[in-house]
């Protein structure tokens, strides 16, 4: 039989044997790095819950900004056509308006030439009348021309903004399909069945050196 210090720490005499007592040392770690795990894989699952629970709402904010991006457009857009009729509407009037202020040069133009005893329409006083016939011919072609360019360009506007509403409109739908799709209790499910494999397999190896 072996001579054993008894004051030896872990040292037990058992017929020449020793035990160091590391088996109780390994079990404490063990132990330990399985809590360890167990919590690690349950701040895991809590931080996926967390985090698909802000990428949701993110995605829904961005869904309400999309659907009040194609509201104001197309506010915008009806506010444009409107705009577009409005000046056709204004620029007939003034053309009216400049058709009467030319009969009104013509008849001026007679009658002085009817009080000076020219004969009305011809020689000067008929050069002065096609003068000013032709001059209000050129005012109401610009008058035409400058309101349909103008409505033109307000009808095109419109067009545009009608599309850009559209495509938001679109975009909002997608972007609430993708938050309706987040399921942050699902993926935090999905995290902590994932961390369950390595905390059953430590669980496993320690359990199989004892």
């Amino acid at each position: 039989m072996m001579a054993v210090d008894p004051y030896a720490t872990g040292a037990v005499a058992t017929d020449g044997a020793i035990n160091y007592g590391g088996g109780s040392g390994y079990g404490g770690l063990a132990t330990a790095g399985l809590v360890l795990s167990i919590g690690g894989s349950v701040m895991g699952a809590i931080g996926t819950y967390y985090s698909l629970y802000g990428q949701r709402n993110q995605l829904k904010e961005q869904a309400l900004n999309a659907e009040f991006q194609a509201t104001q457009s197309a506010i915008a857009a009806r506010a444009a056509t409107l705009k577009a009729s409005q000046i056709i509407k204004a620029g007939r009037m003034e053309f009216a308006i400049r058709g009467l202020v030319e009969a009104q040069d013509i008849g001026a133009t007679r009658a002085n030439a009817a009080a000076r005893g020219v004969v009305v329409g011809q020689g000067s006083a008929g050069e002065l009348e096609k003068s000013q016939r032709l001059a209000a011919e050129l005012d109401k072609r610009t008058l035409r021309t400058n309101s349909e360019r103008a409505a033109a360009a307000a009808r095109e506007r419109g067009s545009n903004l009608g599309a850009e509403s559209l495509l938001a409109r679109a975009s909002a739908s997608n972007l609430r399909a993708s938050a309706s799709s987040v399921n942050p209790a699902l993926g935090a499910a999905g995290s902590a069945l994932g961390s369950a494999g390595s905390v059953l397999g430590q669980w496993a190896n320690y359990y199989g050196r004892r």
